[in-house]
């Protein structure tokens, strides 16, 4: 057989880039620590379900004229004069459409970077060069457009479609601007030359182009079925899939109407998978780059003071950590559990109102910058930054009265960019706020509700009971695990003395497979007898564990009584695999004898 052939990356000569001392391009297998998350992660996702709606933008640019007249004499439903298109200059549509052509490109380059299908290096200047000519083409079409053949005003204006060349502009330059960044955390060697998502990470970036499809299949249907402009079509599809019913553009005809409803109910399950991927990839990233970060430093922390114990006592332990005890003893060993449990309830506390802070700081950029927009480019019907503010609180809660919609011609591209962005800012605080203000008021009306109307059964008698002895119950009986504690909420915490009897359980099967393997190879040099046990161990499983070392259960993934259960059953997997290396040994034993 021909041996396979690597990749052709794998045999790059990356020594020769190294000419500058800052400079450091990593190869696509290193696996050294890695900084700035930020760039290395949440940039290549932000690029990924931005830029489909870069796209959107620029082909509304493409499908209608960036010019129209201005009727007074015609008003239309809402009582604003009439506008109708006319023909725009040969260069202003070739641009438009090389712009279009260089932002599809960068799109479809960044999605060959994430499967890997073209290498890094070439995948992400390209699709920074391709931004960047997008940005550039349409730069160029607005400005000569406003130089060259700009609308005279009043009777004339600048469509939707050229606001619209306006947004994907800018878009298309935030774009090229976030790739660049991460490009130049590659060359300084901050992380090797791959995007490193995650599964959901990567359906999220899938639902967000579908989601974008989805929009756009409607904008053509309701474009024709409703005869209006394929703008006004495009905020209609918006303003449906996100249910705030406005009702400045409603479905007037009968084809209309019938394909409103089956569009709405397939955009709503789409918004909802997208805007719950969202959370969960927001969430991930966060856990993953924040939270565990600050338990680890927590941790370090805790570990240099119980290393300075060996030496000297520590005058002033960090925060969470109990006085000292003696190194190497029982009260040690207690004095490390009570030590990470203090970690592990400061990490959640942390995580819970950075996640909240951090929602609560999205929430209002996202607000208060939208309500300026708003009244900056609203001013013609007279909108003031209070009636802005509560305009963009109302669609953010997509309660939508309809006393206040967006009628500029910049008004409506705009607001599809923003609630595209604002509402599942929205939903993501609303997530949030379950952990935290939702779940103290849930708790103070179940208190409330205690000593009120609802009393539990014994209630009151409880309270003026008195107490009698106490009832001292086995500590077996204590440490037992409940069908039910694995699925707990809050999830269950075991205290130490549980856990010495867990850990006690869980180290008997290794001691009867030390003697057994003690027993089996008895030949062998003692180090050799101990590298055996130790390779068998691994592959088991664990054995022994520091409460403050990165094997610890409270540092793992999953809850205590999921942890235990997994080495439960590798001591149970261990002491079968005991009998039957007994039995095996049992029957060579006899075989030995018959012989002899």
């Amino acid at each position: 057989m021909q041996p396979a052939k690597s990749p052709r990356w794998t045999n790059w000569n990356w020594s020769r880039w190294k000419f500058h001392p800052k400079l450091h391009m990593r190869p696509p297998d290193d696996d050294d620590p890695q900084d700035w998350w930020f760039a290395s992660t949440a940039i290549p996702l932000i690029s990924a379900t931005t830029s489909p709606l870069a796209n959107v933008m620029s082909i509304v640019a493409l499908a209608m004229r960036w010019r129209c007249n201005v009727h007074f004499d015609r008003s239309d439903r809402l009582g604003d004069p009439v506008q109708t298109t006319y023909g725009d200059p040969g260069w202003c549509i070739a641009l438009n459409a090389i712009s279009l052509v260089c932002g599809l490109a960068g799109n479809v380059f960044l999605l060959f970077n994430f499967t890997r299908v073209v290498r890094y290096i070439v995948a992400l200047p390209v699709s920074i060069v391709c931004w960047v000519l997008a940005t550039a083409t349409l730069v160029s079409s607005i400005t000569a457009m406003h130089i060259y053949a700009p609308p005279i005003h009043p009777s004339q204006t600048y469509s939707q479609a050229y606001w619209s060349a306006v947004i994907a502009s800018c878009l298309y330059f935030l774009l090229g601007v976030l790739l660049l960044i991460n490009l130049l955390g590659y060359i300084r060697g901050h992380y090797p030359q791959h995007f490193a998502l995650t599964d959901s990470q990567r359906t999220l970036i899938l639902q967000t182009t579908t989601f974008v499809i989805w929009l756009l299949i409607g904008a053509g249907v309701f474009h024709r079925v409703i005869d209006i402009s394929f703008a006004d079509a495009l905020y209609f599809s918006d303003v449906t899939i996100l249910t705030l019913g406005f009702g400045d553009i409603p479905p007037t005809t009968a084809a209309a109407k019938a394909l409103a409803l089956p569009y709405a109910v397939m955009g709503i399950i789409i918004l909802a998978l997208v805007v719950a991927s969202v959370h969960r990839s927001v969430r991930e990233v966060k856990h993953n780059n924040v939270v565990m970060k600050h338990a680890e430093r927590r941790r370090q922390a805790a570990l240099e003071h119980f290393r300075s114990l060996h030496d000297k006592p520590s005058p002033s332990p960090p925060p969470g950590v109990p006085p000292q005890a003696p190194a190497g003893t029982e009260p040690e060993d207690k004095a490390r559990f009570h030590a990470m449990r203090s970690i592990q309830n400061n990490t959640s506390h942390f995580r819970r109102y950075f996640n909240l802070s951090l929602s609560i700081l999205s929430f209002m950029v996202v607000w208060t910058i939208g309500a300026v927009v708003f009244w900056s480019i609203e001013a013609r019907q007279g909108l003031s930054y209070q009636e802005a503010l509560y305009f963009g609180f109302c669609s953010l809660l997509t309660i939508g009265y309809g006393d206040i919609t967006p009628r500029t011609n910049a008004g409506k591209p705009f607001f599809v960019v923003w609630s595209l962005v604002a509402v599942p800012t929205m939903t993501t605080l609303i997530a949030e706020m379950s952990d935290t203000v939702v779940d103290g008021f849930k708790r103070g009306m179940d208190v409330a509700g205690d000593w009120t109307v609802l009393p539990h059964p014994g209630q009151y008698r409880a309270l003026f009971r008195v107490l009698g002895a106490i009832t001292i119950q086995r500590v077996t009986k204590d440490a037992t695990l409940a069908p039910s504690s694995s699925s707990s909420s809050p999830p269950k915490q075991y205290t130490y003395t549980q856990w010495t009897v867990f850990k006690r359980l869980i180290q008997s099967s290794g001691a009867a497979a030390w003697a057994a393997s003690t027993h089996t190879h008895a030949s062998l040099p003692p180090d050799d007898r101990r590298e055996e046990f130790k390779r068998k161990e691994d592959a088991y499983g664990l054995l022994d564990w520091d409460w403050i070392g990165v094997e610890s259960p409270m540092m793992a993934g999953r809850t205590e009584p999921e942890w235990v259960l997994d080495r439960l059953c590798e001591s149970l997997v261990r002491v079968v695999d005991l009998g039957r290396s007994s039995v095996a040994l049992a029957t060579a034993s006899d075989v030995d004898t018959a012989v002899d």
